[in-house]
């Protein structure tokens, strides 16, 4: 080999560790490039997720009451009740309280008519307001003036039963609203767990307690067994000594799945729970 191309070779051989080198470090950096990118990926798509699931919570907890037309007096938000309690003239009781100048985003509606409160009945407001008739019963729209009422979201989303001095709500009703607050979020699914929505067989360790008796809708009931849902009106109730927590009320349903053959009648009992309206505050 002369001295030319040995010279060569030396700088072949000087400049191949550099290239292995530096194909290397590409290498390197080519796949932190990678996982860089896969890490962004994976924090946008968790952020998304996140971000929707917030939007989904805000969603649920909204809409069940911004869907019901309702006031605010005083700082208080009434929803329209979710019974036939429309009426002609102004119920006994209830006097002139003012004009309406606050409303959810269904009750714009609302605005400027007059209300009617009662010092006796602090759950509901009336307002005089036009309703319209339902077109699939009568065949046209009618509206005409009438006194309707409106009533607190405590009572208007929950069934109530008194009973030994104590006051149980619907677990279903407990569940379906508790969304609104992270306590009885919390509360309502370990109850759910421990005891059911409803329930076919009872605890072999419960006794009859008695029959419910409707006191009034709207309201939160006052008298032993009274109920404020007309569904329970007269359905045995059943508690259990050992758990002063819970109670069992009779119900009777019905079911239609696929593996069915038709409707099937079930007989069974709603629970309810003691209610604690600590629950409801963040």
């Amino acid at each position: 080999m002369n001295k030319k191309n040995l010279s060569m070779a030396n700088e072949k051989a000087d400049e191949e560790p550099h290239i292995h080198n530096n194909q290397h470090l590409n290498k390197d950096k080519t796949r932190w490039i990678k996982w860089g990118i896969a890490a962004v990926c994976v924090l946008l798509l968790s952020s998304a997720v996140i971000v929707a699931y917030a939007n989904h919570r805000e969603r649920t907890n909204t809409d069940k009451s911004s869907s019901v037309p309702g006031i605010i007096v005083d700082g208080v938000t009434y929803l329209k009740s979710g019974w036939e309690t429309d009426a002609e003239q102004c119920p006994d009781g209830f006097e002139y309280g003012g004009i309406v100048d606050q409303v959810n985003q269904n009750g714009t509606y609302l605005l400027n008519s007059k209300y009617y409160v009662s010092s006796k009945i602090s759950e509901w407001v009336y307002v005089y307001c036009r309703v319209s008739e339902n077109p699939a019963e009568t065949g046209e729209e009618n509206s005409s003036m009438a006194y309707v009422r409106f009533v607190r979201s405590v009572e208007r989303y929950k069934t109530f039963l008194f009973y030994d001095g104590q006051l149980y709500q619907s677990l279903w009703d407990y569940c379906a609203v508790a969304n609104d607050e992270k306590t009885a979020y919390n509360n309502s699914r370990e109850l759910e767990k421990r005891y059911g929505l409803r329930i076919e067989v009872l605890p072999e360790s419960c006794v009859l307690a008695g029959s419910a008796h409707l006191e009034e809708l709207d309201r939160i009931p006052q008298t032993e067994m009274g109920i404020n849902n007309s569904k329970y009106d007269e359905a045995t109730v059943y508690v259990d000594p050992s758990d002063k927590e819970v109670l069992y009320i009779g119900i009777s349903w019905h079911t239609a799945s696929d593996e069915e053959n038709g409707e099937t009648l079930h007989n069974g009992y709603d629970v309810f729970v003691l209610y604690n309206p600590s629950d409801y505050q963040s």
